[in-house]
C-alpha cells in the first residue's frame, strides 16, 4: 500500500468520526482491532476488538451536543501512519464536577495507526492534551 492509499484512508476514518458513521468506521478496521486512548500521560480507554471498539465510539458519541476531529499534520512511514489533530466538542453532559454539561472541550494531541496486509487499521493509539 502506498503513502497515498493510507492517507485516504486516514481521512475516510476522520470524515466517519466526524459524523459519528460507525458502519463506515467498521468498514475501515481490522476485526482485531487494539485501541488505547492515553490522556495527559494516563491511559483512560482501551479496546479490544471491533465490536469493543465500536461499542466505545457509539457510547462517546452522546457525551458530545457537537464534536469535531480537524487533521493538522499526517506523515506514513511504512504501514504506520502519524497524524496531529485537534479536537472540540461541546459536552451533552457533565463529565465531573468541574467539567460540566455545555463545556467545550479542546483537545490537541497525535495519534497512531497500523495497518495490514489488508489495508485495514488494526492498532489506534490516541495520545492528547485536554482543555477546556
Amino acid at each position: 500500500m502506498d503513502k497515498e492509499e493510507i492517507r485516504n484512508i486516514v481521512l475516510k476514518y476522520i470524515d466517519a468520526y466526524n459524523v459519528c458513521d460507525i458502519e463506515k468506521i467498521s468498514s475501515l478496521l481490522d476485526k482485531d482491532i487494539t485501541f488505547k486512548n492515553i490522556a495527559n500521560n494516563t491511559t483512560i480507554a482501551t479496546a479490544e476488538g471491533i465490536s469493543s471498539f465500536t461499542d466505545m465510539i457509539s457510547k462517546s458519541t452522546s457525551i458530545f451536543s457537537e464534536r469535531n476531529m480537524e487533521l493538522i499534520t499526517i506523515s506514513v512511514e511504512n504501514n504506520e501512519v502519524f497524524f496531529e489533530t485537534f479536537f472540540t466538542g461541546i459536552l451533552n453532559k457533565d463529565l465531573n464536577e468541574n467539567i460540566l454539561s455545555g463545556d467545550e472541550l479542546r483537545i490537541d494531541g497525535h495519534s497512531e495507526f497500523k495497518f495490514n496486509d489488508k489495508n485495514l487499521i488494526y492498532s489506534i493509539t490516541d495520545y492528547s492534551r485536554t482543555k477546556i
